[in-house]
């Protein structure tokens, strides 16, 4: 921005702490500076003794990036410096991006006036002005001549921040509109998505469901060959069981038999030992008997021949008769 033909001050400069303590307002102690074809703001000088210069993070050439947390990117030196100054001993938030560090960092400083030597001599010194750009006393051949600046500065800083807002507000309807169609391009496109979505989820749930449905067709054609299958294994497990008590009563009838059997064979077994006892009891007697019928044979003839020697067999025959 160029200066105001005549008046000395540069326009696009202004204090953020100028002699407004009379009015029980201060800033922080700092110059700030727009260039022209540069929407930024940054720290042309620090006021020594100042709450910035007391901070000592604040350097010079640093461009203010927000103002108690509102981005204040684009707005004009005026709008800024409303913002920034406020009554004395509060406090403010400023954020500041450093080119040199190319990082940004925030300060929370307190508004209170520097000294006013401090004050004159850093606003004197400003570009070559010839006169203290806020200090108490200005010399009286140049009162009228302040005056006229003054107001043409205010009147040419309203108009730039006028127009600044129109463009502004331009730029951020143009971005809002910008912004709309991105949504409204967004939300095409994540409708588009959630109908691809619906589709896909509406296919899936078919599919799972004409699985299922074949998986329980499976199953119950499973279950009726199992329940058949069970029914019979339970007829055969009956007609086994049937089996079963036939045979273990053939078995104990063919125990019985068998038992009856060993008691007759043990029956008949005992009869013949007992025949077989009485046979050789027999034949013992018979042996015996006929010892005895040899021995009385023997005592016959012996008789014979001691007592018949000289008779005859019809003797013998009759005395044995008689």
């Amino acid at each position: 921005q160029m200066a105001a033909e005549g008046s000395g001050y540069p326009l696009g400069r202004w204090s953020i702490n100028s002699n407004e303590e009379d009015r029980g307002v201060a800033g922080v102690g700092v110059f700030m500076q727009q260039d022209a074809g540069d929407t930024r703001v940054y720290v042309k000088t620090i006021v020594p003794g100042g709450p910035a210069a007391a901070d000592g993070r604040v350097q010079e050439g640093d461009f203010i990036v927000a103002v108690d947390g509102a981005q204040v990117s684009g707005e004009p030196v005026a709008e800024l410096r409303k913002r920034i100054v406020g009554p004395v001993g509060s406090s403010v938030s400023l954020r500041f991006f450093s080119p040199s560090k190319q990082e940004e960092y925030e300060v929370f400083l307190r508004r209170n006036p520097p000294p006013q030597q401090s004050l004159g001599s850093n606003a004197a010194a400003v570009q070559g002005s010839s006169y203290p750009m806020y200090g108490n006393q200005q010399p009286a051949a140049h009162h009228s001549l302040d005056l006229a600046a003054r107001a043409q500065n205010d009147e040419l800083v309203r108009l730039q921040t006028a127009l600044a807002k129109s463009e502004q507000t331009r730029n951020d309807a143009e971005t809002a509109l910008s912004n709309h169609k991105r949504r409204e391009e967004d939300l095409q496109e994540q409708l588009r998505r959630a109908r691809e979505h619906a589709e896909s989820r509406d296919k899936y749930l078919a599919e799972l469901r004409r699985n299922w449905d074949e998986e329980r067709a499976s199953l119950e054609r499973l279950l009726a060959q199992e329940r058949d299958s069970r029914r019979e294994d339970q007829l055969a497990r009956a007609q086994a069981e049937t089996l079963l008590g036939r045979s273990q009563e053939e078995v104990a009838r063919l125990k019985e038999g068998d038992r009856v059997r060993r008691e007759r064979e043990d029956g008949v077994r005992r009869q013949l030992d007992e025949q077989f006892a009485r046979l050789a009891e027999a034949r013992a007697l018979e042996e015996k008997s006929r010892g005895q019928a040899q021995e009385l044979h023997l005592l016959l003839s012996k008789w014979e021949r001691e007592y018949f020697g000289s008779g005859n067999k019809e003797d013998i025959e009759q005395f044995f008769l008689a």
